[in-house]
Parts: C-alpha cells; structure tokens; sequence
C-alpha cells in the first residue's frame, strides 16, 4: 500500500499579540502517515492540535517546521497556483454543515462549481455528475433545486460530503466531520463515509475528540496531546487495550452500558482529576506534557521527555513502557500492566 500523506516532525507555533511570553506550540513534532485508501484518526481532546495539523495539510496555517509530502511532493510551504493545483487530489469537510455550504445557492450550484472548473466539461456532464453525487449519498435528484436551509444537519452533512468527493480526490481531511450532529445521525454519517471508501477508494484523515467515533471508522489512530502524539497504532489495538494512561484516559470517557466497566471507568477519571490537583500546575517543556494529570506521574515524568517505544505494532511515548526509563513503576513492553479496556 502506498504512502499518500506523511508529516514528518511537523511543528506549527503561534504567537499571541500583545504578549511577550512564549511562542505556543500547538503541533510538536508529530509524525504520521496516511496510505491510499486507508482511515487514520487523530483523536485527542479540544487544544491537542489535530485540528491544526489538519489545516496546516490543507495549507490554512503555515507549519513552523517540518515536511509534509503529499503523494511524494513536498507540499511544506506550497502556496498559490501550487496549492490549488492540490485541489483535485485533496479535499476537506468541516465540522459544522450549517456554515460550509452557501445558503444563498441552491444545492445543485453548489455542487457543479468544482465540476465545472474541470477541462472540457459542459454544464450538462455537470448536471448529471451532480444528480450522481446526490443519490451516492442517500439524498434525492431533485435536491439540487432546494436551498440549504430546507436540509436537516444530517442532510447538509452529506452534501459536504458529495462536494468534497465531486472531483475524486485521493485526500479527504474530515475535521470533526460528525461533531455537530446527533448519535443516531453520526452513525449514519460514519458509514456513508465507509462506503464512499469501499467505492471510491478515497483515503481519509478522520479528526475528531471522540475514540468510540474514530475507532468505529479508522484503520489506525493516532492519541495527541498537547501536540505531540501519546500512542498510535491499529484502531482495534488502541482503542481496546490502550497502553499510555492518556488513552486509557479517553476511553474511559465514553460510556458503557456494561455497570462494573461504568465504575472502573469512573474510578479511572477520579484518578486522573486527583493527579490534577496534587501535582504541578504547569506541564513542564522538558517532560512529558501528560505528567500533571497522570496518576502514575514520577520525578523522571516531569523532567525528561519519553521516547517512543514499539510493542505488538504500537507506539507509545511513556516512561511506564521504556525499559531503560528510571520510572519506579516501569515495566518494559513485554509486560504490560493490568488496564480498564
């Protein structure tokens, strides 16, 4: 399978006017890749940086440092006529479908303005590509005609989806693409999405604060926190039996219907709210940026920064699992402690 994105110690930093402290640092060194055809998800909670390395891929916000290549083109600062040119092969949907779509365009415009920039296509090719795009995601022919504001959110979710799948790109940036809406419609949403993949063959970067969601649909994921990536792997792997405490953190904050996995749940977020109180204020720049909500937090956590340790397919960046780390509690990556999946 070939590689279609890949970020390589991507940094964005920004500056706030009027302050003279420290740049902050949104995105920290993160690597990642994405394959054709294939769903990575960057999950982590609001301020982890996923979306800006969603923007910084669709060149909205100019990386600090860093690579981005995209489909085996240096993309990093591309600008102008070279971003546009990225158009065709790299699409994105936002979160809220109330906001991405003009409402004082009928739907059918809407959908024909990045069909009609393509060479040699007439207004009528145009007209049936658009009544293809509706019915590929569930929505009727004569939708074209209507406004934005007669659709539902879960409706004008999907015609985000048609536009940005209008041209076939090999890129779609979903950033929190299933956010705004409901559980019943995000479901459907989810596999709208995994059958325009099945068919079309499109590969996606799946943003979202949700690890039910991002398990559900992604081949891979990968837990950022602070702007620099916890753990990654496959999705099963991850999110059933995570192995750095941030996501196992997030896990248990998705509910369960199941009462005893309810309360070891509970006990795990009592435990990450103690770490909160009793331990340092501030993450320190040296250490791990986790260390002051970690209920397993030591002296090493706060000063030294942990490498990246590879076990059964996942990397995970947690003195728990170096076995050169000086963390009283570490145990390598052969045995792994007990966890709430």
């Amino acid at each position: 399978m070939s590689t279609l994105l890949e970020l390589s110690d991507l940094e964005v930093t920004y500056r706030i006017p009027g302050r003279k402290s420290k740049p902050l640092r949104a995105v920290d060194g993160v690597s990642l890749t994405v394959n054709a055809g294939e769903t990575v998800g960057l999950v982590g909670e609001s301020g982890s940086g996923k979306s800006t390395i969603g923007r910084a891929v669709l060149g909205l916000t100019p990386p600090s440092g860093g690579e981005i290549r995209f489909d085996g083109a240096d993309i990093t600062h591309a600008s102008g006529p070279a971003r546009r040119s990225l158009a065709e092969d790299l699409q994105v949907i936002f979160q809220n479908p109330f906001s991405s779509l003009n409402p004082s365009h009928p739907v059918g415009k809407t959908l024909a303005e990045p069909l009609l920039m393509q060479p040699g296509m007439t207004k009528a090719r145009a007209q049936s590509k658009v009544t293809e795009l509706l019915r590929a995601v569930g929505l009727p022919a004569d939708a074209a005609e209507r406004y934005p504001d007669k659709f539902s959110g879960g409706q004008r979710q999907r015609i985000a989806i048609a536009r940005a799948l209008a041209i076939s790109p090999k890129l779609v940036v979903c950033d929190e693409a299933v956010s705004a809406l409901d559980v019943s419609t995000q479901a459907q949403v989810i596999n709208l999405l995994d059958e325009l993949q099945d068919r079309l063959g499109v590969a996606y970067l799946f943003i979202a604060h949700d690890i039910a969601v991002v398990r559900h649909i992604s081949d891979r994921v990968v837990v950022l926190y602070r702007g620099q990536v916890m753990e990654s792997g496959p999705a099963d792997r991850v999110c059933d039996r995570p192995l750095h405490p941030y996501t196992k953190a997030l896990v248990a904050a998705a509910p369960v219907a199941n009462p005893t996995l309810q309360r070891q749940r509970r006990e795990l977020r009592r435990q990450s709210v103690s770490a909160t109180t009793a331990g340092a204020s501030h993450a320190s720049e040296t250490g791990c940026p986790f260390a002051v909500r970690c209920p397993h937090s030591a002296p090493v956590c706060l000063s030294t920064r942990p490498t990246t340790t590879v076990s059964e397919g996942v990397q995970v960046a947690c003195h728990l699992y170096d076995p050169a780390s000086l963390h009283p509690e570490s145990v390598g990556v052969r045995r792994i402690p007990a966890h709430i999946a």
